[in-house]
C-alpha cells in the first residue's frame, strides 16, 4: 500500500478501503463479540430514560429532569464505553488480540480517552471560541444600525469549524498508537501524516459513504417503523458500527504510515 519512499509512505486510498470493509465483513462476528455488551449498555442507557416518559400522568418538572439525566448519563456511559470499544478494536486489527464482551476500563483506555479528548480540542474549542466571536461582532454591527449579509456570519463560522476538524483529524494516528501503549508523541503523529491527510480523509469518507448506503438506510427505515423509543434502537447500533469503521481505517493507515515503516528500518 505504499510507494518506494519509505521516510514517508504514500496510503493509497482504494487499498485501505478495500481493507477496511473486507476486514470488517470477515471479522464481523468478531465485532458484535466485542461491542455487544457496552453496546446494551448504550442502550439502556438511551431508552430506560425514554421509556419512564411514557409514565401516565408524570409531572412536567420530573419529566425535565428524567431527560436531562438522561442525557447526561447517556453522554457518560458513552465516554466510558467508546473508549474500551475503540481500544478493543485497534489492537484486535493491530495485535490480533482477541477479547469477547470486551468490558475493561484500564490504562490503555485511560490514555485513550486523554488522546481522544487532545483530537477533539480543536474541533472543539477553536469553533467555540469563533461562534463567540461572531455573535459578539455581529451583534455590535447590528446594534450600529448595519445589517450585514448573514452568510458572513455563517461563513466565517464553518470555516474555523472546518479548520479544527482538519487539525484534529491530522493527529488522529494517536488514537491508535495510544491504543496499543506506544510512546507516540502528538508531534509524531503529525508528521506521519504528512502527505496523507487528503488521502486518509478521502478513504475515511468513502469507507462511511458505502457503510451508510449498506447499513445506514436500513437502519432509517426500521427507525422509521419502530415505535418511539425503540426506533432508537436501530440507528445507534448502526452508529456504533459506524464508530467501528472509523477505528478500522485509522488502525489501517497506522499500519501503514507506522508500523511498516518502522519494520522496514529494523530489518535494514
Amino acid at each position: 500500500m505504499q510507494t518506494a519512499d519509505t521516510s514517508h509512505p504514500k496510503l493509497q486510498v482504494f487499498d485501505v478501503v478495500e481493507e477496511v470493509l473486507k476486514g470488517s465483513v470477515a471479522h464481523f462476528s468478531k465485532m458484535v463479540g466485542i461491542v455487544w455488551l457496552p453496546g446494551i449498555l448504550v442502550l439502556s442507557a438511551v431508552l430506560i430514560p425514554r421509556f419512564l416518559l411514557f409514565t401516565d400522568g408524570l409531572d412536567d418538572d420530573f419529566a425535565h429532569q428524567v431527560r436531562m439525566w438522561g442525557d447526561r448519563i447517556y453522554m457518560l456511559s458513552f465516554l466510558i464505553l467508546w473508549p474500551m470499544i475503540a481500544v478493543a478494536w485497534h489492537r484486535f486489527i493491530l495485535l490480533g488480540e482477541s477479547k469477547s464482551a470486551y468490558l475493561r476500563f484500564g490504562m490503555h483506555e485511560l490514555k485513550f480517552v486523554g488522546a481522544l479528548v487532545m483530537v477533539a480540542i480543536p474541533g472543539i474549542v477553536l469553533p467555540l471560541l469563533a461562534t463567540a466571536f461572531f455573535e459578539t461582532t455581529w451583534r455590535g454591527i447590528w446594534l450600529a444600525g448595519v445589517r450585514p449579509e448573514w452568510t458572513l456570519d455563517h461563513l466565517g463560522t464553518t470555516l474555523i469549524w472546518l479548520l479544527g476538524w482538519a487539525l484534529g483529524f491530522r493527529l488522529s494516528l494517536l488514537l491508535p498508537a495510544v491504543a496499543l501503549g506506544e510512546n507516540f508523541s502528538p508531534l509524531k503523529a503529525w508528521a506521519a501524516m504528512r502527505g496523507n491527510f487528503w488521502r486518509l480523509s478521502v478513504a475515511m469518507v468513502m469507507v462511511l459513504a458505502i457503510a451508510g448506503v449498506f447499513g445506514g438506510i436500513p437502519a432509517m427505515i426500521a427507525g422509521f417503523v419502530l415505535p418511539y423509543p425503540l426506533a432508537f434502537v436501530p440507528v445507534i447500533v448502526w452508529g456504533i458500527f459506524m464508530e467501528l469503521l472509523t477505528v478500522a481505517t485509522l488502525s489501517v493507515a497506522y499500519k501503514e504510515l507506522v508500523i511498516a515503516p518502522s519494520s522496514q528500518t529494523t530489518t535494514q
